[in-house]
């Protein structure tokens, strides 16, 4: 047998092997994985053919287990229709209000950060005049589009309140008949009460950063002045609770995670604010320029006693109050995965890694100067990240190179396990220059590789409790129906 093209799994009851040109995880004998081990770690030799175990013998019959990618070419599929989309099926715009903020977080990229080349704060923000062409741009290239999502960001975006209200006003005339909400990302010390009542009677959805109990979030997120934001913070989102309750429900705290910050103290931050019992809180690590940040031991494994404990709560085996929200959320995300392992799609002659988002129209990025990017997270200042502008339109050529980004480290790529698991985006391949670098972009790939083995690991988890625990999982379903109907 040739090297086949898998990647080995294994669990404390099963081994498996992910065929990677049919994306699919195929259980197998201990014998069958030892063999493969062999194979996978250059002693071919030693695995003589008439060693091979039946099993793999029948599964290599059925198409699995060839060695070498099916992938030829990186081409994605969505290049030809691309025109067509960005013409006509926009549907998430998001307006840069300002580049100014009454914050100086110390890791913040526009505070230069990590060595960050990107971009700094300054006083620039959006005029009515580019904001009204930007809607215009917007709504000309939405028609197909039923739902739309008009975002706020910045900088600090409440510092353009009034700005804000204009848009909200021409954007209702403008998208008449259509489902039409609007998102604003703050740090939460503008939220007066005008400004709250204002948001809520609008329905509008509000991410609000917040890292973490007083000690984390004082040392990371200051104020101008340098003075810590946390009590500032904590008022808003108590007001928020009294004057208007029912913007709890469209609030999410976002959570950025610093290396060297201890875990149970980000899992904590709920027994600060009651207000906060029944928010989602999304965790993310820190995105500094130069690479994946590498956390503490003792970070990793309290995180993953958390993980640990919020999969014990989803069956029943602790109460969800005692498990940490970051871990909670891990949990979940693997939970909505399951249909994606289920579902398996196979590798195509002409394909493309699963990183890339559909640039412009996922998420259509506008900055003070009417200068268009895919997001708000890609530095607007590089040349590489443009993808066109309000009085000239798309850059087709730049929004391609975007999706096929994958063909500046080609063999790497089509050559890589994680084709399909891999969730790089061009933005890892920015160095500041007008091109892509390929060595950027693959000095991410370690990370990412460990972020798709923890994926299929927490699947394979989910897949292998309820065969093991058959009787206390119908037990705890019982109970929990049971509980829903008194």
């Amino acid at each position: 047998m040739d090297k086949p093209f898998v990647k080995l799994f294994r669990t404390p009851r099963n081994g498996y092997f992910l065929d990677v040109n049919k994306n699919d995880l195929i259980p197998i004998s201990d014998e069958s994985y030892n063999y493969l081990e062999v194979i996978l770690n250059n002693e071919g030799s030693m695995a003589d053919l008439h060693k091979i175990p039946e099993e793999l013998i029948e599964l290599e019959s059925e198409g699995y287990l060839q060695a070498g990618s099916v992938v030829k070419e990186i081409r994605h599929p969505y290049v030809k229709m691309m025109p067509t989309i960005l013409e006509r099926n926009l549907s998430n715009l998001i307006l840069q209000i300002t580049q100014d903020c009454n914050f100086r977080c110390s890791y913040c990229t526009y505070s230069g950060a990590g060595g960050s080349f990107q971009r700094t704060h300054t006083k620039n923000a959006m005029s009515w005049d580019t904001a009204k062409k930007a809607i215009d741009f917007f709504w000309s290239r939405s028609v197909d589009s039923n739902n739309i999502t008009i975002s706020f960001y910045g900088g600090e975006p409440l510092l353009g309140f009034e700005l804000i209200k204009k848009v909200v006003e021409y954007s209702k005339r403008m998208f008449s008949g259509k489902r039409l909400v609007f998102t604003i990302t703050s740090n939460g010390t503008l939220l007066d009460d005008e400004k709250i009542r204002y948001l809520d009677d609008l329905k509008c959805s509000l991410m609000l950063s917040l890292d973490g109990t007083k000690e984390i979030n004082d040392k990371y997120r200051v104020f101008a002045n340098g003075g810590g934001t946390y009590d500032t913070v904590m008022q808003s989102i108590q007001r928020i609770k009294e004057i208007a309750p029912s913007m709890l429900q469209r609030m999410r705290i976002s959570m950025v995670l610093m290396p060297e910050s201890d875990y149970d103290l980000n899992s904590n931050i709920r027994k600060d604010c009651d207000a906060l019992s029944d928010v989602s809180i999304i965790a993310t690590a820190v995105d500094y320029d130069e690479g994946t940040p590498e956390y503490t031991d003792d970070f990793v494994q309290k995180a993953e006693y958390h993980i640990f404990l919020a999969f014990l709560a989803h069956y029943g085996r602790v109460h969800s109050g005692a498990t940490s929200p970051v871990a909670t959320l891990t949990v979940d995300s693997s939970i909505k995965d399951i249909s994606k392992f289920e579902k398996p799609s196979g590798l195509r002659q002409e394909d493309a890694p699963s990183g890339p988002c559909i640039p412009g129209q996922t998420r259509l990025f506008i900055n003070v100067h009417g200068e268009m990017l895919p997001c708000e997270r890609v530095n607007e200042n590089s040349a590489a990240m443009a993808i066109g502008a309000i009085d000239k339109g798309f850059d087709i050529n730049n929004v391609n190179r975007f999706l096929e980004f994958g063909n500046i480290t080609k063999d790497n790529c089509i050559n890589c396990w994680c084709f399909r698991y891999c969730d790089l985006c061009a933005k890892r391949a920015d160095d500041g220059s007008k091109d892509l670098s390929g060595k950027r972009k693959l000095s991410f790939c370690n990370g990412v590789r460990t972020q798709a083995i923890n994926k299929i690991e927490y699947y394979l988890l989910l897949k292998e409790i309820p065969v093991l625990y058959q009787e206390h999982i119908r037990r705890t379903s019982h109970q929990r129906n049971v509980g829903d109907n008194i």
